[in-house]
């Protein structure tokens, strides 16, 4: 196996110049890096990893906690945020949220730590979990605006055109069906907007026609499913819903489809996240969409800036925003309601 000394005797270098091309630490002309780099490959040398993050203080690695691994939003994101830091030298891992909740489980990160942990659930997350991975350098990201960065969807344009679209369609009474209690509705930028679009243009004020959750622990497609039958069961002429993200809609159509009600039919139903796979789904859902893979590429390039600037990011905020697909899951409101 190939050393740094082998590289540097090929490339004519010393070997502290090997280190500073592969390690960062100090700058090397164009021209070293480019003989280092062709002497390297010749020889197939491969850095050591640990003894880089060493020499620089820094673990490279960004830990990201989820809710689960079959979130197709989430790893759209994920996808664009490993992309763009594979590009500057970081590894991204996740953890499973329900791997975090007890504080026996840090014992198998305990020789771990991060130069950044980004939250992607909407739980509370143990602090002997975080206190296990982090060192005082690391950077929080949506661990609220007091502790770190944060990154927010503008749903503001998005929605509106949606609720603009229903309103054109006929449509009076317009649902939600949100996947978090009425205390974090309230708090959620899509329960904000919800109420005030619903003054706004005029649509029906019943608090029944919003329908919440109370167990966040509930899979969204599961979730989507249970809410959606407490929507029809309370029977209030409700002629379109919307539902906090795709795969809750995903599950909605389930029910809905036990029930014999046809979508866009006898209920229109708009979704959010615009998960790629439920354009094929029957009918095609209409949504608000982001563009995760580039949302994600801007994260990654934000956090590691932050990192390598030594900066905690606190009270930094950035946001994407998102559009308005429309598909086949709205349409004209009936005579009659279901």
């Amino acid at each position: 196996m190939a050393t740094r000394t082998d590289v540097a005797k090929l490339a004519g270098v010393s070997v502290a110049t090997v280190s500073n091309v592969f390690i960062g630490r100090k700058p090397v002309s164009a021209e070293l890096t480019e003989k280092v780099k062709k002497a390297a490959e010749k020889l197939s040398y491969s850095p050591n990893y640990i003894a880089r993050c060493l020499s620089l203080g820094r673990s490279h690695i960004i830990g990201i906690v989820i809710t689960d691994y079959v979130n197709p939003f989430h790893m759209e994101i994920i996808r664009g945020i490993e992309h763009y830091a594979k590009r500057r030298g970081y590894i991204v891992t996740t953890f499973l949220h329900e791997n975090c909740e007890n504080g026996s489980e840090v014992v198998n990160y305990e020789t771990l730590q991060v130069d950044a942990i980004l939250n992607f659930t909407t739980n509370v997350v143990s602090e002997s979990f975080i206190n296990s991975l982090v060192s005082e350098h690391t950077v929080f990201v949506d661990f609220g605006r007091n502790r770190g960065m944060s990154f927010v969807q503008d749903h503001s344009e998005a929605m509106e055109a949606a609720v603009k679209r229903l309103c054109e369609l006929g449509h009076k009474k317009v649902g939600f069906i949100s996947l978090v209690d009425k205390k974090r509705f309230e708090q959620d930028q899509r329960g904000i907007l919800y109420r005030k679009l619903v003054e706004k243009y005029g649509l029906c004020n019943d608090e029944n026609l919003i329908v919440y959750n109370e167990d966040i622990t509930l899979k969204s497609e599961i979730a989507g499913y249970l809410c959606g039958k407490e929507f029809i069961e309370r029977n209030t002429g409700g002629t379109a819903v919307l539902v906090m993200n795709d795969l809750a809609a995903f599950g909605f159509y389930r029910l809905l489809y036990e029930k014999r009600l046809k979508v866009p039919e006898d209920i229109s139903v708009i979704g959010f996240d615009g998960v790629s796979m439920l354009q094929y789904a029957t009918p095609r859902l209409s949504t608000i969409s982001l563009d995760k893979f580039s949302f994600g590429t801007m994260m990654a390039e934000k956090v590691i800036n932050c990192i390598e600037s030594g900066e905690k990011g606190i009270g930094l905020e950035y946001g994407a925003k998102s559009i308005f697909l429309e598909r086949e899951s709205i349409g004209k409101i009936k005579n009659g309601c279901f």
